[in-house]
């Protein structure tokens, strides 16, 4: 537990809710006894009643700062959006590493397919789509792709 002023204003995000409570310190009491002395704190909640309680009760994470509080809960939102991210790419990369294999070895076996004609010294795919039409493609802007 930290040092408090009596008078001081703390930024209470709760254990079970994501809400920020302001708590004013409105009382330090200090014990001395024969092993040492000892520091405690009431709060006062912004409730009608105002509620009163020792500081130690209190669950969830006390800051000094409406600053302090804005930094920790930017980074926990970053690192859970980070992680987010990682696990949809790790998902991608196992649901879809065929997809990838695919679109390499179509653009490598082109000429096997019928209706297909590969000019290998030009590297232009001709392909019929049917009605007498035919496609021409460059393999090389193929390859772009798998970059």
């Amino acid at each position: 537990m930290g040092e408090y002023k009596v008078g001081q204003v703390l930024y209470l995000i709760g254990a079970k809710t994501t809400k920020i409570i302001p708590i004013q310190v409105i009382e330090e009491v200090v014990r001395t006894t024969i092993d040492g002395s000892d520091k405690t704190y009431t709060i006062q909640l912004p409730d009608k009643e105002k509620t009163t309680s020792d500081i130690s009760a209190i669950k969830g994470m006390l800051f000094e700062s409406p600053d302090d509080v804005s930094k920790y809960m930017l980074k926990n939102a970053t690192d859970a959006i980070t992680q987010m991210v990682e696990m949809a790419i790790a998902l991608s990369d196992t649901a879809f590493e065929n997809s990838v294999t695919k679109e390499k070895n179509i653009i490598n076996d082109l000429s096997l397919i019928k209706g297909v004609q590969r000019e290998d010294d030009d590297d232009i795919i001709k392909v019929d789509i049917g009605d007498g039409k035919v496609a021409s493609m460059n393999v090389k802007n193929l390859k772009k792709l798998e970059a």
